[in-house]
């Protein structure tokens, strides 16, 4: 099981990496990045500490993630750590 942090750390390499194919960022292998990390992602919301909620959002963000599911409850984990977001953050999640 892949704990909180490597979650975080592989969906922004995986998004990283596609960004930089521009070619694979639509289409088969993105849908299929975006549902292979989808069930860790959300077995590991609640652990998750600042940075790798902006980590994630800018991850999903990148690659155009659209479930409504998975955004919704990234959404509402990084409204609970609010409090918690420093600077840094804070700009990752108003880009994505």
């Amino acid at each position: 099981r892949l704990g909180p942090v490597s979650v975080a750390t592989a969906a922004h390499r995986l998004a990283k990496l596609l960004r930089s194919r521009r070619q694979n960022m639509q289409g088969p292998l993105r849908d299929r990045c975006l549902q292979d990390i989808q069930g860790p992602l959300l077995s590991n919301l609640e652990e998750l500490g600042p940075q790798a909620v902006a980590n994630i959002t800018w991850a999903l963000a990148t690659l155009a993630c659209s479930d409504e599911k998975l955004l919704g409850r990234v959404t509402e984990i990084a409204g609970k750590k609010l409090s918690e977001l420093q600077g840094r953050h804070l700009s990752n999640l108003a880009w994505s």
